[in-house]
């Protein structure tokens, strides 16, 4: 029952949960926290659902992107549509935002926006996918790869990316530096980006470059698009899921020239955004997670980004092992205690028979309490670092000293 049954009982609560969709998205507004999507909360004042597609539109909605715990982004929302996506029996949930007005703390500007795309995220479960509603053999399966959890899995994909990201600025910083004309090159299939600036800066904990009094080239097709002459512009990446949906682009801001051979002038341009360089994206891909974990890429700085992130991963997959490893010890205990339990009960109302109920009741009741409380303790210490061990065998040591008892109780009490 605990390995087999219970589990797939929270999976059908689960899968009977994500059938009705708006349900699901009515009760998360109906919460102080909102709707959380990916780096995002959502909240709103009211939702409709669209009966032909299932898709649910927030009306008048509020939204906070987050970096860590830090807000980095918020605003107002006019309209937001959301959809789920069944790909190989993973619910996301995906959409778009329309009349998006934010103010960004790191750039210090209000931004009026059209549309925004909504990263892809999971779809929240009525209950949590936790060890502890895990089969066995999912968990003899993470155990043996802790990576393939979605904890630590993700720990160490955020791991990767802002180990890319420190690589990345340390390359764009290195083109500005060496070359001649300071000069910063960003380019894929489809753009060119050839940015040349006086003075340039690296934002604080690996955030982007800043760069001032910048000349900007815009190549579409090999063709000379656009050229833009601006005060300031910063270099930044724009968040995805893993490297190769993580995309770079520069806002300029007091931006003059010409596009299409139209005159512009603006306050503030976004240009972009463009994929990362294949070849840096290839050197990350390459790192192992070992060497990840090991600190051999990135700042060493604790207070950095990639020291925080990865101080995280190392916690997210010690935790996991903890937790699994607990789990597997507890349902195991609890299996062998019934044995030793009613093997003791056994020879006990052999022993009392003739006795009164509350006699019989309190000497059954006794073993019974120190075991579970034992298991229930020890399970609790195994989940901390410093007592892992320690809480793995206390779970044991209610079971041996009952099994103890009942050797106790065949070979003499019983045989008196």
């Amino acid at each position: 029952m605990i390995n087999f049954l219970i589990p797939g009982m929270v999976r059908n609560l689960n899968e009977f949960m994500h059938a009705d969709f708006g349900v699901l998205i009515q009760q998360r507004l109906s919460r102080p926290r909102g709707i959380a999507l990916r780096n995002a909360r959502v909240f709103a004042e009211s939702s409709r659902v669209d009966p032909e597609t299932g898709r649910i539109t927030l009306e008048h909605a509020t939204m906070v992107e987050l970096d860590d715990d830090e807000w980095v982004r918020y605003g107002t929302v006019r309209e937001v549509h959301l959809g789920i996506d069944d790909n190989k029996g993973r619910l996301r949930v995906y959409g778009w935002m329309e009349g998006v007005s934010l103010y960004d703390r790191k750039a210090g500007q209000f931004t009026d926006l059209a549309r925004q795309e909504l990263p892809a995220s999971d779809l929240p479960m009525l209950v949590p996918q936790e060890v502890k509603f895990l089969t066995l053999i999912e968990l003899l399966s993470y155990y043996g790869d802790p990576g393939q959890w979605r904890e630590v899995s993700e720990a160490m994909m955020a791991l990767r990316i802002s180990v890319g990201r420190a690589m990345l600025w340390d390359e764009l910083w290195g083109q500005w530096q060496s070359g001649g004309g300071k000069t910063i090159e960003l380019a894929d299939s489809e753009t060119r980006l050839v940015v040349r600036s006086k003075r340039a800066g690296r934002l604080s904990q690996d955030d982007g470059i800043q760069l001032e009094d910048v000349h900007i080239e815009e190549y579409r097709g090999g063709r000379l698009r656009a050229t833009y002459q601006a005060n300031r512009a910063v270099i930044e990446l724009a968040r995805g899921e893993s490297l190769t949906e993580t995309r770079v682009r520069i806002d300029a801001y007091d931006v003059e020239g010409t596009a299409d051979g139209a005159t512009l002038a603006r306050s503030q341009q976004s240009l972009g955004p463009v994929d990362l360089p294949p070849a840096l994206v290839e050197r990350v891909s390459a790192i192992s997670d070992e060497q990840l974990l090991e600190g051999s890429f990135g700042s060493e700085d604790p207070k950095s980004p990639t020291a925080r992130k990865r101080a995280a991963a190392i916690e997210a997959r010690g935790e996991t092992m903890r937790r699994i490893a607990a789990t597997l010890s507890e349902r195991a205990a609890f299996s062998v205690s019934v044995f030793v339990l009613v093997l003791l009960g056994a020879v006990l109302g052999i022993v009392f028979r003739g006795s009164q109920a509350m006699v019989s009741f309190g000497i059954s009741f006794v073993p019974s309490l120190f075991v579970i409380i034992t298991i229930v303790m020890g399970k609790q210490m195994a989940l901390n670092s410093t007592t892992h061990g320690t809480g793995l065998a206390l779970m044991w040591i209610g079971i041996a000293i009952v099994a103890v008892l009942d050797w106790w109780t065949m070979t003499k009490v019983l045989r008196r």
